[in-house]
């Protein structure tokens, strides 16, 4: 490798940027890292100096924490200013066709492109690599150095390009990577066929329809409108709505032409053999197709794409953008119905929660009578002599969005409790929601890891919210 630059706000992760390129310059050499507080001169020019070292380097690594876009009192965010250090780092990255492997520091999400300046906006679009600074940090930047040693797949055309050209590419090299390995033009329906992994993604999509999708309600977007914290294998986004009835609707941009029945015919005929049998294709206009399951259904649209036609990294054009809806057959519970269940296990709370205790299990504990609203299972259980009610979910949450994700949930209980509580974060893994006052029991929220259930693959944590007593 003949060059590593590490891009970070020094307002921001200085401290923790210098500890990532500490072990870089183990891993590599001092000669092939660039980082510029140890590499550029006193008197020199900065800009100058940043673009020799990306001309002449394999990969641009930006350490983006809480601060990384540079707000600022009362303005925008530095990130906007055309001088800004850290996206003209970034603009020159995009314009070289680097390799860039953004590393999430402090619990931040990747910034969303409409949140970013439209030369860097595809930086969004990229696999991220989370580093914890805690007890994980080594495991964490052994896969940092993993993705950097990983053989650097240049195009044969690549030569310096405009910036807003190069980020259009980039910007959808996460949901259209895979058009490279197959062959035929933009708009061969051929192209649509699902991969393994893409059907196994549309695999799990299915698998949450019973719960309602309530594992992939994210990041709170509006009124009854999630975004999907976990990105799905063959789309760009997807996100969860409950307005009309619960589901998630996945999307991607794709170049269809003139031969728009022919793309959705291919992906409707791959996406039902995907799933197999007890799925049945049914009629659709010239811009959609419907499957339909036992406890779910799939409405395949294209949309034409608004705005620009984005390029794609063939040289074609998207044309269209193709929306997968994948629907549960199973009503909604309404908001009213969840928001009266949570204050009604946290009202039992104090007496034992004798209204909503079933049988006693060989673990002292105690099963629940009512069906949960917004939970998989609960149990009431012993805990230093006292009883608290355990509430389980499966869920989806990426590590880098773990911290919006658990306020968004915590959230919801606030908003259904009213102002006399508080949610308080313990880490990036816990809330505890209580109330002002001394008499009322509190709500305790944790997250862990879990293996994804065979039937639902996508589920790789594990929500518990503990009702517990004054």
């Amino acid at each position: 490798m003949s060059g590593i630059v590490i891009s970070y706000r020094r307002a921001d992760t200085q401290a923790l940027a210098g500890r990532i390129r500490d072990r870089l310059v183990a891993r590599f050499g001092a000669s092939v890292v660039f980082m510029d507080i140890d590499s550029i001169g006193y008197g020199a020019d900065f800009a100058s100096e940043i673009r020799r070292a990306l001309e002449g380097a394999d990969a641009l690594v930006p350490v983006i924490g809480p601060g990384w876009t540079g707000p600022q009192p009362g303005g925008r965010a530095r990130i906007h200013e055309a001088d800004d250090p850290v996206r003209i780092e970034i603009e020159t990255a995009l314009g070289l066709g680097l390799r860039i492997v953004p590393v999430l520091v402090e619990g931040t999400a990747m910034p969303y492109a409409a949140a970013l300046p439209p030369s860097i906006a595809g930086l969004s679009a990229l696999n991220a690599v989370v580093v914890d600074p805690g007890r994980d940090f080594d495991v964490h930047i052994g896969r940092l150095i993993t993705a950097l040693s990983r053989p650097a797949r240049r195009p044969s055309w690549r030569r310096p390009v405009s910036a807003a050209a190069a980020v259009v590419t980039l910007g959808l090299a996460g949901l259209a990577g895979w058009w490279l390995s197959r062959d035929g033009g933009a708009d061969d329906p051929a192209r649509l066929a699902l991969t393994d992994t893409e059907c196994a993604g549309l695999r799990g999509l299915v698998a949450e329809a019973p719960q309602r999708f309530m594992g992939l309600r994210g990041i709170i977007r509006g009124q009854d409108f999630w975004e999907a914290p976990v990105r799905i294998d063959g789309f760009d986004a997807c996100f969860v709505g409950t307005g009309l009835g619960p589901a998630v609707t996945c999307e991607r941009a794709i170049a269809a032409g003139e031969r728009r029945a022919e793309m959705l015919d291919a992906y409707a005929a791959s996406a039902a053999t995907c799933l197999g049998q007890g799925w049945t294709a049914l009629s659709g206009d010239a811009l959609s197709r419907t499957i339909a399951g036992k406890d779910a259904g799939l409405l395949i649209k294209l949309d034409d794409v608004a705005g620009p036609a984005p390029l794609l990294p063939e040289g074609g054009k998207a044309t269209h953008k193709l929306n997968v809806l994948v629907s549960a057959l199973k009503p909604e519970p309404g908001v009213e119905t969840k928001c009266q269940q949570v204050s009604l296990f946290l009202g039992s709370a104090a007496n034992g929660f004798t209204a909503f205790k079933g049988m006693p299990d060989e673990a002292g504990g105690y099963a629940v009578i009512v069906t949960p609203a917004m939970f998989d299972r609960c149990r009431i259980v012993p805990v230093n002599g006292r009883l608290e009610m355990a509430c389980d979910v499966a869920t989806a949450v990426a590590d880098g969005q773990l911290t919006q994700w658990m306020d968004a949930n915590a959230q919801f209980y606030f908003a259904c409790l009213g102002s006399s509580f508080a949610v308080e974060g313990v880490d990036a893994r816990s809330r505890v929601i209580r109330s002002t006052n001394p008499g009322t029991g509190e709500i305790r929220m944790t997250i862990a890891p879990q293996t994804p259930p065979a039937d639902r693959p996508l589920m790789t944590g594990l929500l518990r919210v503990t009702f517990a007593p004054p």
